[in-house]
């Protein structure tokens, strides 16, 4: 009987062994499986960076490309000492939209405003 008794435990300690052994293999592939998915992760989270990093240049660019009109026809007028509004109103009124009264009263303001507006000191 002691035999057997012997044989038992060997063989039950082989099976806690074993059972052991599985559960550190489980382990290390579960250890694995995270690592590769906080890999993935993170080489996913890259991609979203450079995306938006991409696209605020984008919108960077395009804003400049919307303003660039602006700052040209603002510094073009600026030069021009009115001219752009001289001829705008002459136009308006060959075309007929504006009677030419109306259009030399528009000339005249645009020339009072350019003299003694806002943004002229008295010592100009």
């Amino acid at each position: 009987m002691a035999a057997t008794t012997r044989k038992t435990s060997r063989t039950s300690s082989s099976a806690k062994g074993s059972q052991n052994a599985d559960r550190d293999e489980r382990a290390e592939t579960t250890e694995k499986t995270a690592r590769a998915r906080a890999a993935k992760k993170a080489e996913q989270q890259a991609k979203h960076d450079d995306r938006a990093e991409g696209l605020e240049e984008l919108r960077t660019t395009a804003l400049a490309a919307a303003k660039l009109p602006i700052i040209a026809g603002r510094e073009a007028v600026r030069t021009a000492h009115g001219l752009p509004a001289y001829v705008g109103v002459g136009a308006l009124a060959v075309a007929g939209v504006v009677e030419w009264p109306v259009a030399a009263a528009a000339g005249a303001g645009v020339a009072v405003l350019r003299r003694w507006g806002p943004g002229h000191s008295e010592s100009d």
